[in-house]
């Protein structure tokens, strides 16, 4: 397995410059993968944005779990699925087909303060479209 790729750690240009990171295929059902993502600062992401582009997990815990920590880490965040958020393979979810798991991910992106829509931030629109 290659390294981990080195976090950022330049420090924005001013208490007014907001990042905005973009990441996908987290697949945190992947130990390894969960660890990179609770290993991220605590502290030098909090003013900035991510945008998650999809495949973070497999399961609707596991979903909840990443998108909780990245929110912690992250002031704003963003999600858009991909294919495997959307896949229905596990047995506690039985019976859930692709299109009433993407109401519970949104359900759980609306609880934990996450954004599935169009946002503006210090200027600047921010789209997470679904295709």
């Amino acid at each position: 397995m290659p390294a981990l790729p080195k976090q950022d750690c330049d420090p924005p240009q001013s208490a007014s410059t907001m990042r905005v990171y973009v990441i996908s295929d987290l697949h945190t059902d992947y130990e390894v993968n969960m660890e990179w993502v609770k290993n991220l600062s605590s502290s030098m992401y909090k003013p900035h944005t991510l945008i998650v582009a999809g495949d973070v997990s497999d399961t609707l815990a596991n979903f909840t779990n990443t998108m909780a920590i990245l929110k912690e880490k992250f002031e704003d965040v963003f999600f858009v699925p991909g294919n495997h958020d959307l896949w229905c393979k596990s047995p506690d979810e039985d019976g859930l087909d692709s299109v009433m798991k993407l109401r519970l991910l949104n359900d759980v992106c609306k609880s934990l303060g996450i954004h599935t829509s169009p946002k503006k931030l210090n200027g600047v629109w921010i789209y997470p479209l679904l295709s």
